[in-house]
């Protein structure tokens, strides 16, 4: 066994989200921008109060598997219209455009993989780069 490794525990409630334009918000859990994680990985966690939405988007280059921890909505894969529910997994292949939005009542919550990590962007314009500031800031204090 390598006693150089160690397991990574991070409390979702404790990091510090970012609000987004679709009345969700979004907290980086894991990305080699916070970690050294040896793997090209970020891992997010979304909250999407009633009649919010992840916004319509793609990643290129990237695969998005999204575990659908509670609440109800429709997911929109490219042409498709498909209703989610709670231990539901998702995957979107690189480039497909997806939209999440909560059609129920309570608030909605997603545990999203990207594989390779997002990219980071400039820290004023970008949600990936605003996510990985807001989660150094927990690390911070």
């Amino acid at each position: 066994m390598n006693s150089n490794k160690k397991s990574i525990i991070i409390k979702c409630e404790e990091v510090e989200g970012v609000k987004t334009q679709f009345g969700s918000e979004v907290k980086m859990l894991m990305h080699p921008g916070l970690r050294d994680l040896q793997r090209d990985v970020s891992v997010l966690w979304v909250t999407l109060p009633p009649g919010a939405s992840t916004g319509l988007h793609s990643h290129p280059d990237q695969a998005e598997f999204e575990y659908i921890v509670s609440g109800k909505g429709i997911l929109e894969a490219g042409q498709d219209r498909i209703q989610v529910e709670p231990h539901m997994l998702v995957f979107n292949p690189p480039g497909l455009d997806h939209n999440v939005s909560n059609t129920g009542k309570p608030t909605m919550y997603l545990l999203r993989f990207h594989v390779p990590a997002l990219p980071k962007g400039d820290v004023n314009e970008d949600l990936i780069g605003k996510c990985i500031e807001a989660a150094k800031r927990l690390s911070k204090s």
